[in-house]
C-alpha cells in the first residue's frame, strides 16, 4: 500500500495562495532588496572614470588613433594591460577613426592591439612586424619602439586611403 500522503488540487492552491499572500505582505522590503541588488551591479561610475582617463591619452592622426602606455600609467589609470586591452573597441566609437592601435610597453618593448573598420584589412601588416589576426583585429607582441613608429606609420598611410565598405 502508498504511503505517499495524498495531496489535493485544493490543498496546493491554498498553500500557493498562502504563500503569495506572505510575499505581497513583504513586498516592500523584497523590492526594496532587489533595488539594492540593481545598484550595486549597475554602478559603472568607477568604469566610466578609467575609460575617460584612459581616452585622454588618444591621439589621433588622419584618421588613425593610438594610445600608448607605460605599465605604470596603466596602473596610475587603474587598469592591469588586459583589462584595458578590453576597451580597444571604445575608441572605434569615434566616427571619422578607421584604424586604431592600443600598445602598452612591457619591459622594453610593446604588446600591440590594433583594431580597423570595414575594409581596412589590418592583418597583413601585422605579419611584416610578426604578429597576426584578423582583417579587422590583429595584434603583435614585443615589438620595439622603432618598429612601433614603422608601423604607426604604415597604419597612417592606410587610414587616409578610400575603401569599399
Amino acid at each position: 500500500r502508498c504511503t505517499t500522503p495524498h495531496v489535493t488540487e485544493f490543498a496546493i492552491m491554498d498553500g500557493f495562495v498562502h504563500l503569495m499572500e506572505q510575499v505581497i505582505a513583504q513586498k516592500s522590503l523584497i523590492l526594496a532588496s532587489c533595488q539594492a541588488i540593481l545598484d550595486e551591479i549597475m554602478v559603472t561610475d568607477d568604469l566610466d572614470q578609467k575609460i575617460t582617463k584612459l581616452r585622454s591619452y588618444l591621439k589621433i592622426k588622419e584618421r588613425f588613433g593610438y594610445i600608448i602606455l607605460t605599465e605604470k600609467e596603466l596602473e596610475e589609470i587603474g587598469f592591469d594591460p588586459y583589462e584595458a586591452k578590453n576597451h580597444i573597441s571604445e575608441i572605434g566609437t569615434i566616427k571619422d577613426l578607421m584604424i586604431w592601435i592600443f600598445a602598452v610597453k612591457v619591459g622594453t618593448k610593446y604588446d600591440v592591439s590594433i583594431r580597423s573598420k570595414r575594409g581596412y584589412v589590418i592583418n597583413s601588416i601585422c605579419e611584416k612586424y610578426g604578429g597576426g589576426g584578423h582583417a579587422n583585429a590583429a595584434g603583435i607582441k614585443q615589438i620595439p619602439r622603432k618598429q612601433l613608429n614603422e608601423l604607426k606609420k604604415e597604419l597612417i598611410e592606410l587610414s587616409t586611403k578610400s575603401v569599399k565598405h
